[in-house]
């Protein structure tokens, strides 16, 4: 850009801190970047039913599985610095209540619930787009906002 009379631009010269150094010594070229990073998958779950029969009428049954795990692979980027971490927890409990009332009725009560939980973040959240000059939050809209190097 020099040799045709074009400054750098300092907002583009502080996003490269964006990239991680060790693929700024690749050189240029066509398809010249291949990611040898690893995608990670963590998961650990359970389930427990337990059966108790209060007499030839009457039986309850309990539910239970959990589970909790960490995914950490590309989305949008093959640097690892910027794989998706998605860590997660679910828990979900039953408990079923049958019932022979009469020799023609019988009833069944039903109670569960669910819990469910997953966060998706970069795997480096270290960059702070404030000091890289990024225009965001409040003062994206304002003409007032004046940024110096």
């Amino acid at each position: 850009m020099g040799q045709y009379g074009i400054a750098v631009n300092p907002l583009s010269l502080n996003m490269l801190s964006f990239w991680p150094s060790r693929t700024k010594s690749a050189g240029a070229g066509l398809n010249n970047f291949l990611n040898g990073d690893a995608s990670v998958y963590d998961s650990y779950n359970g389930i427990v039913k337990v059966d108790h029969r209060f007499n030839q009428n009457h039986s309850l049954s309990g539910r239970y599985f959990g589970g909790n795990g960490k995914q950490t692979a590309p989305t949008s980027s093959q640097l690892k610095e910027y794989f998706q971490v998605a860590p997660s927890r679910m828990h979900n409990v039953s408990i079923v209540l049958n019932s022979v009332l009469t020799p023609r009725m019988v009833n069944q009560s039903t109670l569960g619930t669910n819990f469910f939980l997953q966060v998706f973040n970069d795997a480096d959240t270290s960059a702070v787009q404030r000091q890289l000059f990024l225009r965001i939050g409040d003062n994206y809209f304002s003409r007032s906002t004046t940024i110096t190097f």
